[in-house]
Formats: C-alpha cells, structure tokens, sequence
C-alpha cells in the first residue's frame, strides 16, 4: 500500500470512529478531574523521540515522575481501568504494529544494556545477572 493510500485509509477511519472518541472524551472529562488526553514522549524509529497522545486512564499528577501502572494502581480512574481492558481485549497492535517504550523505559534499558556490556562477564556471570 502506499503512503497516500495508508494517509485515506487513516482518514477514513478516523472519520468513522470520531463520534466514538468524542463521546469517550466527553466521559473522561465527566468522569475524573484533569486533561482528556494525555501526552508521552516514546523512542520510535533510529530512537527518534516522538509524542503519542493518549486518553488518560489515570490521575493527573504532575509531581510524581514516570511510573507505569501495576494492576490494583490506585491511581487509575473507573474509566481508565475499563478503556485499558478494551484495549488489551481488541489488540490494537494487529493495525499499527508493535508499541514503543515510554522513553524513560527506552532511556533506562540502554543505560542498563550498555552497562552490562561495557564489561568482560564469564558465561556464568551472565547468567546469574539475568536470574
């Protein structure tokens, strides 16, 4: 498929479930105190940063730094824990493709990585770091 039939093909769908996201955005609003969407720096391509924007499923707190959320995470909203359930019931990744870690995760993994790697380490070694 190329660029401009993948750039309709999004259109279109988007089109189809605007009065979808409208409505779940009027939910969010309603709902909880706080922005409707929220934002996240990601790593994608050659660890090109780029924002992805997001319903927000959680509590706004601008205080505390990135933590993901566990199952039982108090700070997710009743909306919030529904929406995460439907979106791991339809699997978005069939359309889009794999997802890209938050660029806190991104940036703390190649740290570790280049840590580990950055010495000599006997097989033995090796393998007691990944137990």
């Amino acid at each position: 498929m190329s660029t401009l039939q993948n750039k309709l093909l999004a259109t279109f769908i988007l089109l189809l479930l605007l009065p979808l996201l409208l409505f779940l955005a009027l939910l969010v609003r309603l709902t909880s105190k706080g922005p409707v969407f929220y934002k996240q720096q990601r790593l994608g391509y050659f660890k090109q940063p780029f924002s992805i924007y997001k319903f927000r499923t959680m509590k706004p707190n601008p205080a505390e730094p990135f933590k993901a959320a566990k199952p039982g995470d108090t700070r997710i909203t009743k909306l919030g824990g529904f929406l995460r359930k439907t979106n791991t019931l339809i699997g978005e990744d069939f359309i889009v493709g794999a997802k890209f870690l938050a660029a806190g995760y991104s940036l703390a993994y190649v740290a570790e990585a280049t840590a580990i790697h950055s010495h000599d380490y006997t097989p033995l070694e090796e393998l007691k770091h990944l137990a």
